[in-house]
């Protein structure tokens, strides 16, 4: 009996091997076909995104507004391009979830947030400054307009 015992016994904890080992060759296959990325080829494509973030970038580079009009097209061309990034951040955010290595998946769509996002806020930021410059000088003009008469 006790040998019996011993043989059902193996065979339960060789079938439990057994099955643990293909699970992890599945989550390991897994895991190679899907990679470490975030997702790219999701809803709102990042390279165009990226692509248009680096005209705009090429467009408004640092020191170049010199008009209201020009600040006024940087700011009405950033809020699309702020509003699809973070559309696309949360389609990648969600599919991350999917995946088997989530924590590194949600880690490089943050890092290409960050990335893009600080152009963006770039640009916004000379913008708004440019015309803030632009309106305290119409203000000043027209105090001493004022002033004078």
């Amino acid at each position: 009996m006790p040998v019996m015992f011993f043989f059902s016994y193996m065979r339960r904890a060789v079938l439990s091997c057994a099955v643990i080992l293909a699970a992890l060759l599945s989550v390991s296959a897994q895991a190679q076909s899907v990679g470490h990325s975030a997702p790219q080829s999701i809803g709102i494509s990042l390279e165009d995104l990226s692509a248009q973030i680096t005209k705009l970038d090429l467009r408004y580079a640092p020191t170049t507004m010199q008009s209201v009009f020009l600040a006024e097209t940087a700011l009405d061309e950033v809020q699309p391009l702020q509003k699809q990034l973070q559309s696309w951040f949360l389609v990648a955010e969600r599919a991350c979830y999917e995946r088997f290595f989530v924590n590194a998946c949600l880690d490089e769509a943050k890092l290409m947030r960050r990335k893009h996002n600080v152009i963006l806020q770039r640009v916004s930021i000379e913008a708004k400054a440019f015309l803030r410059k632009d309106h305290i000088e119409h203000l000043d003009n027209e105090l001493k307009l004022k002033n004078t008469q």
